[in-house]
């Protein structure tokens, strides 16, 4: 499974916890045959800390390359860096759930 093959789609952050949910999906192209009935990535960080969000504005085709996935680095410990076109996020997580999910579950 690569990242760089798929779309950031949303990142949601909940203080109160603190939590963190980032979900990227895979273009039917570039899904790998195990993931093509399930082409959602989701990412649960829970004991956030040190959260920076970082926003770009783009320019005009900003809309078309806005998820494209540029980084997403783990340092083997805690620490977690995802960069995007338009953004970058840095942070510090205690415990990390991947799970996937098709089209129609509850994301």
């Amino acid at each position: 499974m690569y990242l760089h093959d798929t779309d950031f789609r949303s990142l949601t952050y909940t203080p109160s916890g603190p939590s963190l949910r980032l979900v990227f999906e895979y273009d039917p192209d570039w899904a790998p045959a195990e993931l093509r009935d399930r082409p959602f990535v989701l990412f649960r960080f829970d004991g956030v800390c040190e959260f920076l969000c970082e926003e770009e504005t783009g320019g005009s085709d900003a809309a078309d390359v806005a998820g494209q996935v540029a980084l997403f680095d783990w340092d083997g410990e805690d620490f977690f860096t995802l960069e995007t076109y338009l953004l970058r996020v840095s942070f510090r997580a205690a415990r990390t759930v991947v799970t996937t999910a098709g089209p129609r579950a509850d994301r």
